[in-house]
């Protein structure tokens, strides 16, 4: 990349030697995962047209899609026939938006579900037969204090959670490497344990944050 680049490439010692070799290849792409958080996916809106609408499609074959939350709802438009004008209906759907100063959790999972209807309802099949894509959703229960939402409750449990977090990375780390699943471990997994795609507005239902 030259000084001057708006985009950083992170990568491990043999995939930087072979974007180094061969460049950044669209063929060598195979798991794309896409994080949380909404300003973030709002954010590379643009990127995302340039990716999947010219740079991906150059090289096609079956690709992994990850995502949670608002990376999921990006990778269900990408698996839309459409996907070029389903990100621009996505991004305009979820920056039009509007929330009193304080909503409560309820509130923003409505809005959230009537936004993923108006985008997603009716074409649930049409994104689970993507020829090009298979979607997986990442989602996450509460347990104990997070059940519900509270003044204590609440940032207790999500510091008793970056603790665990933190002795979990730390204990690994002197065990063994941690490696990501393999397309074909995610295939492995029992039915049960997957994501299901048949009723799009259970994405949110959760903690109601996007």
């Amino acid at each position: 990349m030259t000084t001057n680049s708006i985009l950083t490439i992170r990568a491990g010692r043999r995939a930087l030697e072979r974007i180094r070799t061969h460049g950044l290849d669209p063929a060598d792409i195979e798991i794309i995962p896409g994080a949380a958080g909404g300003p973030k996916g709002l954010g590379i809106a643009g990127l995302d047209r340039a990716i999947f609408g010219e740079w991906l499609p150059r090289a096609p074959r079956t690709r992994h899609l990850v995502g949670a939350s608002i990376g999921a709802w990006r990778f269900a438009a990408v698996c839309c026939n459409d996907s070029v004008n389903m990100l621009d209906e996505f991004a305009k759907g979820y920056t039009r938006q509007r929330y009193p100063p304080r909503p409560s959790r309820q509130f923003v999972s409505r809005s959230a579900r009537t936004m993923l209807d108006e985008l997603f309802k009716g074409r649930e099949d049409e994104i689970l037969a993507s020829p090009d894509y298979r979607l997986h959703i990442l989602t996450v229960r509460g347990r104990w204090p997070l059940t519900r939402d509270s003044a204590f409750g609440t940032p207790f449990g999500f510091g008793m959670a970056a603790l665990a977090n933190t002795l979990v990375a730390r204990s690994s780390t002197m065990r063994a490497s941690i490696r990501p699943s393999s397309p074909a471990a995610i295939s492995r997994l029992p039915a049960d344990r997957c994501a299901s795609m048949r009723s799009i507005r259970t994405w949110c239902n959760f903690t109601g944050r996007t």
